[in-house]
Parts: C-alpha cells; sequence; structure tokens
C-alpha cells in the first residue's frame, strides 16, 4: 500500500490538516473545533472511532499502523509530526505501533 515512489511523502501540515478534518467529521462539528493542539482525549472519541481513524490514516499514509495509535500521542500535532518524520524516512516506524491486521479485524461503519 506504499504510494509511487515518484510521490513526494505527506508533510506534518497534511497529515495533521487530514486529521483535524476525519475527526471533526466523527464528532460532526465544524473543523475549526478541533485543534490540533488539543489532547485527543478531549474529543471524546470512543475507542470504535479511534480504531476506523487509524484505519483510514493508515490508507492515507499508505503503511499498517496500531489500531491504539491515536491514544500513543497527545495531540493531532504530535501524531502528525511523528507520522511525518517517518514518511521523511528520518525514523523508523516502531513495530509496537502496528497492526498488520487491522483490515481483517474491523470493519467500518462509516463506509
Amino acid at each position: 500500500m506504499e504510494p509511487p515512489p515518484d510521490t513526494p511523502p505527506l508533510s506534518e501540515e497534511d497529515i495533521a490538516a487530514w486529521l483535524q478534518e476525519r475527526i471533526a467529521e466523527l464528532l460532526e462539528v465544524q473543523p475549526s473545533v478541533v485543534g490540533q493542539h488539543d489532547r485527543f482525549e478531549t474529543y471524546g472519541l470512543g475507542s470504535s472511532d479511534a480504531v476506523f481513524l487509524t484505519g483510514d490514516l493508515s490508507e492515507l499514509v499508505g503503511r499498517p499502523l496500531s489500531a491504539t495509535l491515536a491514544w500513543e500521542f497527545l495531540s493531532i500535532a504530535d501524531l502528525a509530526a511523528y507520522l511525518a518524520a517517518v514518511l521523511r524516512g528520518e525514523i523508523e516506524l516502531d513495530d509496537d505501533r502496528i497492526d498488520w491486521d487491522l483490515d481483517a479485524r474491523f470493519e467500518s461503519p462509516h463506509q
């Protein structure tokens, strides 16, 4: 699920904006209500929302990610910075944050 080799990696800003939009969609609020530096816990997302969010994020970045990834970082900004650094090849994706069977175990009700 890797992007084509000539595609530049998503930037931290791209990932943060996508997360802000997706969380707003899940909460049924305007994206401006979702702050990129707010703690994830302030959004009141349920565990199933977090799993679906991470599944969609995995598709966006073209890499398998842990279903609990949203709970492993404090904010959208923190998660976006981590993923952008992984995509730029600056750090390795932590295997503890990977769930290889995410698609096989969960089916999103948002499809």
